[in-house]
């Protein structure tokens, strides 16, 4: 029983709009539309209206207006009553018909809205922009004490007034507060960016982060001041590193040295062919220096 009350509204929901897409089908094809797209037209109409009121709910859960939702589901709805009203005027029926055909959106529509009314109004409280039920003070205490029940409700409402300022402007507060974090944050990284050389915003490794510094300061300076210089640059690089670093590139450095090639056989050179020498062999070696 239970089950079958909480999922009612969408048994009505339903019978209602297939009542809708009938008479919108029988209309449509009265004026000679496709019969298949016929029966799609209450997609376009009453499916509109439902997507619509579902907007409304995601804006309200979000504490956002969905005032323009709500206006497009009813504009939507009385445009699907009254064209399911035509299918009275178009069969001949009398006029008490008109109002039987156009029940069904306006019904499908009304089912649909006091169902998520309460989720809708719960989320409005949740964002603030629905205030708590005032206390209830019952007929006898405004029939018997009207002056100090009124003023009893008073005092209430501006106890909600001075709670409701007050946050919205400690929130105003916070939040400047926040931008102000946020620009300084933003200079200061601008200003740090402005400090390092290029050679170190190029690079992606402590081993070129540790060359581009001593290159900055010079191959004397010390694996401490290294480290320091690049640790005020946003990088992190131990003294042990920096001298592991500095010995590998020496290393490397004293490897790639090339010694100058001596000339072995001096030019000018001719080079002798088979055809030169008619027939003879050629020697081993593809050139002979010529004295």
């Amino acid at each position: 029983m239970r089950l079958l009350s909480r999922f009612a509204w969408l048994l009505v929901a339903g019978v209602a709009l297939l009542l809708s897409n009938y008479s919108l089908a029988y209309v449509a094809m009265h004026w000679h539309v496709v019969p298949v797209l016929a029966w799609l037209v209450s997609i376009a109409l009453d499916g509109t209206a439902v997507i619509c009121a579902r907007i409304s709910l995601e804006a309200a859960r979000r504490g956002d207006s969905g005032l323009s939702a709500t206006i497009t589901v009813l504009c939507f709805a009385l445009l699907s009553a009254f064209f399911n009203s035509m299918h009275a005027q178009l069969a001949g029926d009398p006029w008490q018909a008109r109002i039987f055909f156009a029940t069904p959106p306006i019904a499908a529509l009304i089912v649909l809205e006091l169902s998520i009314r309460a989720q809708r109004r719960d989320a409005l409280r949740e964002a603030g922009r629905i205030a708590d039920p005032l206390p209830a003070m019952g007929a006898a205490m405004w029939a018997n004490l009207p002056l100090s029940t009124y003023r009893g409700i008073r005092r209430v409402l501006r106890a909600r007034q001075t709670a409701r300022l007050t946050a919205t402007a400690a929130i105003e507060r916070a939040q400047e507060s926040a931008r102000a974090q946020i620009r300084q944050a933003q200079l200061a990284n601008d200003i740090r960016l402005a400090l390092i050389p290029p050679d170190l915003q190029r690079a992606t490794t402590q081993t070129s982060a540790v060359r581009a510094a001593l290159r900055e300061l010079g191959e004397d300076a010390s694996a401490g001041e290294v480290s320091a210089w690049l640790s005020d640059r946003g990088w992190v690089v131990d003294p042990s590193n920096v001298r592991v670093i500095r010995a590998r590139s020496s290393d490397q450095e004293r490897n790639t040295s090339v010694t100058p090639l001596r000339q072995i056989v001096s030019p000018p050179y001719h080079v002798v062919s088979e055809v030169e020498l008619e027939g003879e062999p050629v020697p081993d070696a593809d050139m002979q220096a010529v004295p």
